[in-house]
């Protein structure tokens, strides 16, 4: 071998490590689909407009993955997924109602692709045991602040990486501090745990992203704390359909309640910093790359088929609820 060829061989090994790591990754697109406080919802609303619904959901999901070639995917629950209030009903058959609802709403996620949640206030209402209990294998439920108030140690995952396409996706959640927590528990401040966390996080990631069960002027607090941050998925506080707003390095948004909406962000990933509403990146003038977003609320509306085995399910499940509360 020529010492040219040699030369040409170690550039070529060269270019594909540095494609490897976070900051020298190409554009990648990936699309996120994101939802919040859905409230133990099994079904749509059964009103005028009749809006939301699992089947709907899952038959939504199910769109979208063969849509823009296939292009990566990832769905995720900001929190309030499982429960409708921070506490159970008092009266035995409503509670156990309750329970029956929430392992189906998780069953059913987890069946049409969704694996990743936020612990918010309303999911704590049987206890972190139960959620525990339910998750099953295949959905991961995400608190960095939420621990055992004699050890310390965190009671679930502070945060979990998956891979989308060619990206490294960090997903982390926070539970508000204010929510009422089971005995033998404690939630930390975010002040706490979350700068530390971010900033051990962030050379592995090219996307790192904060499931926050906090309200909108919390979470501008934090993004501006932790400018690792790139994307903030708020629940509970709903303030509605909020578009992404950017606030530093991360963009925060949220869907309205009760599973009447998914959001759908659209990303055209050029590395960690700032963002612009439009698709490519292009070029600030300190020369670092800006990743674009385009993003839209999705209505899961009668347009939309059943699902079948997701309604299989979710209808058993109502079937059992309500014998229980009986």
């Amino acid at each position: 071998m020529t010492r040219k060829a040699l030369e040409h061989g170690r550039l070529i090994l060269l270019l594909a490590i540095l494609l490897l790591l976070p900051g020298y990754a190409q554009t990648q697109e990936l699309r996120i689909v994101y939802g919040n406080d859905n409230q133990g919802e099994l079904l749509s609303c059964g009103c005028s407009y009749d809006i939301g619904g699992l089947a709907r959901k899952a038959a939504r999901l199910q769109a979208l993955r063969t849509q823009n070639g296939g292009s990566p995917l990832l769905a995720l629950d900001a929190g309030n997924l499982a429960f409708r209030k921070p506490e159970l009903p008092a009266e035995a058959g409503q509670a156990l109602a309750a329970r029956i609802r929430a392992r189906g709403v998780v069953a059913a996620n987890r069946q049409m692709g969704l694996g990743i949640a936020g612990i918010a206030a309303n999911d704590l209402a049987a206890g972190p045991g139960f959620l525990r209990a339910i998750a099953g294998d295949g959905f991961t439920w995400l608190s960095a602040n939420l621990v055992d108030s004699q050890s310390g140690a965190l009671l679930f995952p502070a945060f979990t990486t998956v891979q989308a396409g060619q990206l490294r996706v960090t997903v982390l959640a926070l539970t508000d501090p204010q929510a009422r927590v089971p005995s033998g528990c404690r939630l930390r401040p975010w002040q706490e745990v979350l700068p530390q966390l971010v900033q051990k996080l962030r050379p592995e990631a090219h996307l790192l992203v904060l499931l926050s069960n906090q309200p909108f002027t919390e979470n501008k607090k934090i993004a501006t704390a932790c400018p690792g941050l790139d994307l903030i998925f708020q629940a509970g506080y709903t303030m509605g359909n909020l578009p992404p707003t950017q606030v530093g390095h991360a963009l925060i948004s949220q869907t309205s309640t009760r599973g009447k909406y998914l959001g759908l962000l659209h990303i055209d990933w050029q590395g960690p910093g700032r963002w612009r509403h439009q698709a490519g990146g292009a070029l600030v003038p300190e020369g670092r790359a800006v990743s674009g977003f385009s993003q839209r609320f999705l209505p899961l509306d009668a347009s939309l088929p059943d699902d079948a085995a997701t309604k299989t399910l979710v209808d058993e499940v109502e079937r059992q609820a309500r014998a229980a509360a009986r």
